[in-house]
């Protein structure tokens, strides 16, 4: 999906004491909340504190309710609402659905343009701009924290991923780094230049991996060779029952 509106956004700076210097801009899991403040219901929670790195500080609400604006679209998060996450109800592959909108926080609330920078490297892509092109850099980076969050490590996800976001090994240790890295660092958040001002709808994810220990599957899967019958009793020799001996005369 695409952010909404233009208004600015600031960056998220934790209370410290006098003198202590700005706090670290993300932690480990941002409080999910209904509309109104109370608790979220069902595995929502859980899955966001399961997050593998870090998503936004504070609370989040999210509204499990078709975007007004797209009410096709699986989920959206409008820029004049950096704290709002809208997802349609009975939509399929929840989790998933729920990652890639934190991605889109994160990219709003943390990043700045010296992360995205280094996304852009991370995945061979200097000259693409963040909101730009058929396939924009932020979707792939919202489902490249939503891989994130759930694998420490990867094999292939071509055939589970949106955006045709297709990372190597190697490009996803990278991004997941640069990611824990983003939520580290001191410099202010920046929103993205050249945000369109309306939103696109985020598709359905495809089938996503099982839920294995941090490690995607992919690639075709091995032969599994057929076992050998198993040999049967020998078989067995008639037996000849011997000639009489002739008698002596």
């Amino acid at each position: 999906m695409w952010f909404a509106g233009v208004a600015a956004v600031a960056a998220i700076l934790a209370a410290t004491p006098a003198g202590a210097g700005p706090a670290p801009r993300a932690t480990a899991a941002a409080t999910l909340t209904a509309p109104g403040g109370s608790a979220l219901g069902g595995s929502w929670q859980r899955w966001a504190s399961a997050s593998l790195i870090p998503t936004v500080g504070g609370r989040v609400t999210v509204r499990l309710q078709r975007c007004s604006a797209l009410p096709r679209a699986a989920g959206c998060v409008y820029r004049r609402r950096p704290r709002t996450i809208y997802i349609r109800p009975g939509v399929r592959r929840p989790r998933a659905v729920l990652l890639h909108e934190l991605g889109h926080l994160f990219d709003l609330r943390v990043m700045n343009n010296r992360d995205r920078g280094r996304f852009r490297k991370v995945m061979g892509a200097k000259r693409r701009k963040w909101w730009a092109g058929r396939i924009p850099l932020a979707e792939q980076f919202a489902e490249a924290y939503s891989f994130c969050a759930r694998y420490h490590r990867i094999v292939s996800i071509g055939r589970y991923a949106s955006y045709r976001y297709r990372p190597s090994r190697a490009q996803h240790r990278s991004v997941c780094g640069l990611i824990v890295a983003a939520a580290r660092d001191r410099v202010p958040a920046a929103p993205a230049p050249q945000a369109p001002p309306v939103t696109r709808a985020d598709p359905v994810p495809p089938p996503q991996p099982p839920p294995s220990p941090g490690t995607v599957p992919g690639g075709r899967p091995r032969p599994t060779p057929t076992p050998s019958p198993a040999p049967g009793p020998a078989p067995t020799v008639p037996t000849v029952p011997p000639l009489p001996l002739p008698l002596a005369p």
